[in-house]
């Protein structure tokens, strides 16, 4: 899959150096389907936080699963949804589809289990997976044959060609880049933030700020 021309730096912000966007914003009362998109979390929460991530960013690496407690922390408060911005060549893509394959084992459940796993296991920089990615599908829980079939059939690459398209029509030039989102207000930083940032934007827009 081709990354349509979508150049994005990992150059981190510092933690809490709040920066929004001057790009698109997600449509108002954002209300993702569960069907389509990978939430993790209360799928009612007050707040979304949309992540678009690359499994090959270093960054990405250590942010990921301080997302994943951030919302096992919030009493369901707040969701996170992932999107797909494969820029570190094959190893990403490769990583974005076996991600996308777990789920057509197991839903959403079973495609975060795989990221984290993705995540934990990466070399990071293009450099790609240490574990073999049908031996570290098969330790958690997973199909290591199917994944390795779904992944050379490349079937979900039109669900990752959709997001990649969404990154670039926001403008997203850094990974990780989060969008929180609460009723029609939403708000995005670029670049690394801690969950303290993050907490610091949901009460922002829930005072009524950005739109």
């Amino acid at each position: 899959m081709a990354a349509s021309g979508l150049k994005v730096s990992q150059q981190a912000k510092t933690d809490n150096a709040i920066g929004f966007s001057t790009g698109d914003k997600p449509s108002k009362s954002y209300s993702p389907s569960t069907d389509s998109e990978r939430i993790y979390g209360n799928p009612d929460a007050q707040f979304y936080v949309i992540e678009y991530s690359d499994f090959e960013c270093p960054y990405c690496k250590t942010h990921f699963p301080q997302m994943m407690d951030l919302v096992d922390s919030s009493s369901g408060n707040i969701a996170m949804v992932f999107k797909h911005v494969p820029v570190h060549g094959q190893s990403s893509r490769t990583e974005s589809l076996a991600s996308e394959c777990a789920a057509e084992q197991g839903g959403n459940p079973a495609f975060y289990k795989m990221a984290r796993a993705i995540f934990a296991d990466t070399r990071s920089d293009g450099h790609g997976l240490a574990t073999p990615l049908d031996k570290l599908a098969e330790n958690n829980g997973l199909d290591g044959q199917r994944i390795i079939e779904c992944v050379n059939a490349a079937r979900p690459s039109a669900k990752i060609a959709e997001d990649v398209k969404e990154a670039a029509r926001l403008n997203i030039q850094q990974t990780p880049a989060n969008i929180v989102v609460h009723g029609d207000k939403s708000a995005m930083v670029q670049g690394s933030v801690n969950g303290t940032g993050l907490m610091q934007m949901m009460a922002q827009l829930a005072q009524g700020g950005e739109k």
